[in-house]
């Protein structure tokens, strides 16, 4: 097997990871909407009988609470690259396939970080727009007030767009931001390839990242006497993102190095 890259093939191969996938797909849809729905039926119903500003509220909390439930789906989902690898049999009936092994590896990143990701949102609306049902038998006024009030969250971020210094500042800070959680998805990608029990093992990291993280501002702080200017602040965003980019290019290179380990040979499985 040849190890270039081939869109045609790779086509095929996420063709086939999707439609073996399906299954497990919708038991994710079904179970995000089901969650999602939950959470903000029992809102409507313990809320019926409150004032509207009472109501407008929780159902205020209830969304920043889905949107949390979301993203902690999404970190599980991450954690889910290489789960169709854990039994031998799976393990040769995936690295068997007519596929390079960037093809294989690119393909099961891109349906765990990518595929099942979009899942979400779907979810999201789907629960809400049954809370919505719920709420018109209840005889309750809501009506999708989970995706209102997530447009309500975004709405609230600043504008950074007032004058040229604020766009610069706010690049930088996008920027150190974006790169700093792809070194993140970078670092559970690598958890999941490297260690079987993905889950545990990505969050024992995160938390011990955290508390590193936590603790070397914390000891590095600045004095008040000499603090950082706008320039300066935005230098170091800067310099801290490219850090993260090329932190998160080596453990994605790691995640891939360690995939081309697992080889399958005639008569024998290797690094079981």
């Amino acid at each position: 097997m040849k190890n270039r890259f081939q869109l045609k093939r790779f086509g095929h191969l996420m063709t086939r990871t999707l439609y073996g996938e399906k299954g497990q797909m919708l038991t994710k849809f079904v179970g995000l909407t089901a969650i999602f729905f939950v959470a903000m039926a029992l809102t409507v119903w313990t809320q019926r009988d409150n004032p509207a500003w009472a109501r407008e509220g929780a159902y205020y909390q209830i969304t920043a609470f889905c949107v949390f439930i979301a993203s902690m789906a999404c970190f599980v989902f991450f954690t889910k690259v290489f789960a169709n690898l854990k039994t031998k049999e799976q393990r040769v009936a995936y690295l068997s396939l007519p596929a390079s092994p960037l093809e294989k590896w690119l393909g099961r990143v891109l349906y765990a970080c990518v595929v099942l990701p979009l899942l979400v949102p779907f979810a999201f609306v789907a629960g809400d727009l049954l809370a919505t049902l719920f709420a018109r038998v209840m005889g309750v006024d809501y009506v999708m007030a989970g995706c209102a009030n997530y447009a309500r969250l975004w709405s609230q971020i600043p504008n950074p767009f007032k004058d040229a210094e604020q766009m610069r500042a706010a690049a930088a800070v996008l920027y150190a931001m974006m790169a700093g959680g792809l070194a993140l998805n970078a670092l559970v990608l690598l958890c999941s390839t490297v260690f079987r029990h993905a889950l545990l093992m990505s969050i024992a990291c995160v938390v011990g990242l955290t508390f590193l993280l936590v603790g070397a501002v914390t000891d590095g702080q600045m004095p008040a006497s000499a603090p950082l200017t706008q320039g300066q602040a935005e230098w170091l965003c800067v310099l801290l993102g490219t850090l993260a980019l090329l932190v998160a290019a080596g453990e994605l290179w790691l995640s891939y190095r360690v995939f081309r380990r697992l080889q399958v040979v005639p008569g024998r499985f290797t690094n079981l």
